[in-house]
């Protein structure tokens, strides 16, 4: 498990360090942008969607499957670091398989030639990686297995970072906590699978911190890094703590659906 650095031990090696972060405008992402404007870095996002913010220092809109616009980044603000948190699938893992492979495999796989080793990537990792039973998680295992070859094969300072199951706020409807709060406030039942699958659940911005930590080790190329709390936790325990901590009307009703289905966590 990697050890958490508070944001303001990390001020002084992060000032005015150039940071490529794509999948900026995304749940991890953006509070990972937060985090590394506070330690003084220059945050270029990249993004498929129009997250401009006042607070970075450049942003592009643009998709990492276009060797172009990475070609631009990396002449343009020669970032020492990059944070590779785009992926498509997180919330829906199920998409078309095309998709799948073009953004989590192909994607990557162009990212890293176009940086050539002239810059630390840390990559995103998802444990769905160990028993891929879906697009999402079949192609961000191949998509590693290219970062982990060109770091083995060349040496490039590739790490990955085993992110657990993230929460908080800012992350989408689609994700169960933030699908169950809602339909608490409103006073409304939610249906759920019978909540027995555990889970290590982990904070967004202990996750952004986890990142900026693995980051700035010294790691060997191709090491992947756990960031969670080493704690395993019921999906039905967490959501009858919500109830009881949000005090709402609406009420959890386990096991109206089956475990694998509709519900994603």
């Amino acid at each position: 498990m990697v050890s958490y650095l508070p944001i303001a031990d990390v001020k002084e090696s992060w000032a005015n360090k150039s940071v490529l972060i794509t999948g900026s405008g995304g749940f991890v992402g953006s509070q990972l942008c937060r985090n590394l404007v506070k330690a003084g870095a220059k945050v270029v996002g990249l993004d498929r969607q129009n997250m401009r913010r006042p607070d970075l220092f450049g942003f592009v809109e643009g998709d990492i499957t276009d060797s172009g616009v990475i070609s631009i980044i990396l002449d343009i603000y020669s970032p020492a670091i990059v944070f590779h948190l785009a992926a498509a699938g997180a919330s829906d893992p199920f998409l078309p398989e095309e998709r799948a492979i073009m953004v989590n495999t192909l994607g990557v796989d162009n990212l890293l030639k176009a940086i050539q080793g002239n810059a630390t990537v840390v990559v995103a990792r998802s444990p769905a990686e160990f028993n891929p039973n879906s697009p999402y998680a079949v192609s961000k295992a191949a998509g590693w297995g290219f970062c982990s070859m060109y770091a083995r094969t060349k040496g490039w300072p590739v790490l990955g970072a085993m992110t657990h199951q993230c929460y908080g706020p800012g992350q989408s409807s689609k994700n169960v906590l933030p699908a169950a709060l809602g339909a608490f406030r409103t006073g409304v039942d939610f249906p759920l699978s019978p909540g027995e699958q555990v889970r290590d659940w982990v904070f967004v911005d202990d996750v952004a911190s986890g990142l900026i930590s693995v980051a700035q080790s010294d790691l060997e190329p191709a090491t992947t890094v756990d960031i969670g709390t080493g704690i395993g936790t019921k999906l039905r325990e967490v959501v009858e703590t919500l109830v009881k901590l949000t005090g709402c009307n609406g009420r959890p009703i386990f096991g109206a659906l089956p475990l694998l289905g509709s519900q994603k966590t």
